[in-house]
């Protein structure tokens, strides 16, 4: 019977303190018009803030002429360096992953809000060699959620020049 009463009162005690789990909540609070985001064609950082505009109910649009803002994302990169090596035998431990793109932001009328700006994120990882393999699909996981984060970011920073 204990159980059950301390098990409620833990969920409050948490709830009343505002933890979520990780990954929870995300971009919801956007309060922007409709946007034309510009980028080249393979821009995994692009493709991942069209896709958090659109689960924030925004308009996005294709034509210049519609859009009450203009997002341009060029120049994405992705950047991956040795962190450590091992003493004793020289091989990589860990590696330090980089993923980064430049950004702008202008209104209908051509107004400069945001003026070309590097923005980046990065993680480090360890690295076995003995499993390459799934090294490999956790460095590709880790390119994902760097993106999602660096898009994330960005939306912020395009919601907060809106609004000014």
């Amino acid at each position: 019977m204990r159980v059950p009463y301390s098990l409620l009162i833990l969920t409050l005690l948490l709830s009343a303190c505002g933890f979520q789990l990780r990954g929870a909540g995300g971009v919801t609070d956007v309060d922007l018009g409709a946007v034309l985001v510009q980028s080249t064609r393979d821009s995994q950082i692009a493709d991942a803030v069209r896709a958090q505009l659109q689960l924030a109910d925004v308009a996005l649009v294709e034509d210049a002429a519609e859009a009450e803002l203009i997002l341009s994302l060029h120049g994405e990169h992705f950047d991956r360096t040795v962190q450590s090596v091992a003493p004793d035998t020289g091989k990589v431990e860990e590696y330090l992953l980089t993923l980064g793109i430049d950004l702008s932001l202008t209104d209908r009328d051509a107004r400069t809000l945001i003026a070309t700006e590097h923005v980046s994120t990065s993680r480090d990882y360890p690295f076995d060699e003995n499993a390459a393999l799934g090294m490999f699909s956790l460095e590709a996981r880790i390119r994902e959620d760097l993106a999602r984060q660096l898009a994330a970011g960005i939306i912020r920073r395009v919601n907060a020049a809106a609004r000014k």
